[in-house]
């Protein structure tokens, strides 16, 4: 299965299947980046509602 998504997202977009055999392996940490910048806004508004949380006092 992890070697046919490279193959089924890189084909229709004209990529060379070698540039995104190479790549494939970047994109959990690409992933895991994206979430945390995310996450960790809503994660800080959300203690700023819930427990009245004020960073800085």
């Amino acid at each position: 299965m992890s070697i046919l998504m490279p193959m089924i997202f890189a084909m229709p977009m004209g990529m060379p299947l070698e540039i995104c055999l190479m790549y494939w392996p970047l994109r959990w940490v690409v992933a895991y980046f994206l979430v945390t910048l995310f996450v960790n806004k809503i994660a800080f508004k959300l203690a700023m509602k819930v427990f009245n949380f004020r960073p800085g006092h």
